[in-house]
């Protein structure tokens, strides 16, 4: 099966200070925004990517 995925993330000055709630004595005790599931990681399967040149992705699709 064939995908596309595109991930673009920004930097927010502050946003420590603004999203995430402190708990503890100082601001960097913070709950966490990604947190560990209730189940141990499975390696079973295993995801095979392969990466393009971002040029190269638009010319194949456009």
């Amino acid at each position: 099966m064939n995908g596309f995925i595109d991930i673009k993330c920004d930097i927010i000055r502050g946003g420590m200070a603004k999203y995430l709630t402190p708990m503890g004595p100082t601001p960097l005790h913070v709950n966490p925004i990604f947190e560990i599931g209730p189940l141990e990681p499975h390696y079973s399967e295993w995801l095979g990517l392969q990466a393009a040149k971002g040029h190269s992705c638009v010319q194949a699709l456009g």
